[in-house]
Order: structure tokens, then sequence, then C-alpha cells
């Protein structure tokens, strides 16, 4: 994949590539709201950003921060972004988009709310963001982030863009083999985590798996299971 020059000499010396995570949505006090304050904020005293309910939380997540003026993004061609990728790949290899799917639709809610439960999703900029990135800066190796409540939608932007998605082996299996993070499931176009920043260490999340997770973990694999994890 292509890639911007510049990154980490000494890792590529040693063959080794850098990734880092993008958060789709800063910290509202944090220097990328602040060098954006005329585009990026959104009603910030009306509507804040957040996930629904999910398997992590049952009143969903309530982040706070201040949502994009997607509109305002559109008129300046999406150059915030363009730029704020281009100096991303000036430290790094590879570039891992969080929450991939806010740029389909996103979910906004109402400031006053103590939780995430009354929020709404609205349309995100879509295809015609990554369309802009596209033009500026050429192929990027970028992994979309797409976790949680994945709609069609959401699948055939990635798609579209050649971007490959994530699959967390922590939650493969709590369900049969049908379930989609099982490896037998990965497609080419997969990076395989064995958790994200919301999971538990392998260890920890074993400690605390089910007896079904386990039994399921180690039919699957083979294994007896002495040290999960090095299965």
């Amino acid at each position: 994949m292509a890639r911007t020059q510049g990154a980490c000499p000494c890792a590529r010396r040693a063959h080794r590539r850098r990734r880092a995570d993008l958060p789709r949505a800063p910290e509202c006090r944090g220097l990328g709201a602040a060098a954006s304050v005329r585009t990026r904020r959104r009603r910030a005293a009306q509507v804040v950003a957040g996930v629904p309910p999910d398997y992590f939380s049952a009143t969903g997540q309530r982040w706070g921060n201040p949502l994009y003026r997607w509109a305002a993004h559109e008129a300046e061609g999406y150059s915030w972004w363009t730029q704020r990728i281009a100096r991303s790949f000036e430290r790094v290899d590879i570039l891992r988009i969080d929450h991939f799917r806010g740029f389909a639709q996103y979910w906004e809610i109402p400031a006053s709310a103590p939780t995430a439960i009354e929020g709404r999703w609205c349309t995100g900029p879509g295809a015609a963001l990554f369309d802009a990135i596209a033009t500026a800066l050429g192929p990027l190796p970028i992994i979309a982030e797409d976790l949680g409540l994945i709609t069609p939608d959401v699948a055939a932007l990635r798609r579209r863009f050649a971007l490959p998605g994530m699959r967390v082996l922590q939650f493969a299996f709590g369900d049969d083999h049908r379930n989609t993070y099982l490896p037998h499931h990965h497609e080419p176009d997969a990076v395989v985590y064995t958790g994200t920043h919301d999971n538990d260490t392998t260890l920890g999340w074993w400690a605390t798996a089910s007896a079904h997770e386990r039994s399921h973990l180690l039919a699957y694999l083979g294994s007896a299971g002495s040290e999960p994890n090095w299965i």
C-alpha cells in the first residue's frame, strides 16, 4: 500500500511499521478541537457525541465531545481532515481511524441528557470525505475501526475505499460457529486483534470468561488451555 514519506526511519530499517490510532472526535479542549474551532463545533452546548446502548453498556456511551459541522467541512473541501491525516502519516506508517461507522451515520445526544439513550442517528459525510482524502493524498494504509453496530452502509463505505476492517478475538467465542469474529469467518480485508482499548488483557479476559467461552475456545483451537494468552 502507498503511504506518505517521512515516518519512522529507524523502524523502517528494522523492517517494522508503526501504527497509531486517529480519534474521530478529539476531546473538546484538545489541540484538535482548538485548531478547528470554526468548522468543527456544532451546537456544542446543545448536542454531543457518543454511541447508543451496545455490548459494553446498556445506557450507551456519552462521550461529550462536540460534533462536526459537516456542511462547513464540505464547503472547505475537507481540508482540515486531509491536513490532519497527512500530518499523522509524517509520524507513523499505518493509521487506524477510530469509530469509522460515524462517517456513515453518527449518534447525536442532547447535551442535557445524562446518558446516550436519548440520542438519534444523523447522516455523516460518507464517501465525499474519503474521496477528498484520496484526491489530496492518494491511497493510504488506513484501517477502519468497524466495531459495534455495523449497518450495510458502513460496510459499503469501507469496501468502496478498500479499507481493511477489524476482527476481535475476545468477541468470538460467546456464541456458536456463526460468530463472525471466529477465525474461519475472517476475510482478507481484515486486521485481527486479541482485544481493543475497551477490553481486558487476554489473561484478564480468560479469568472472567464464561464456561461456554472457555470450552468453545479450547475445542476450537484443540488446546488444553494451560497458557491461554499464548494459544
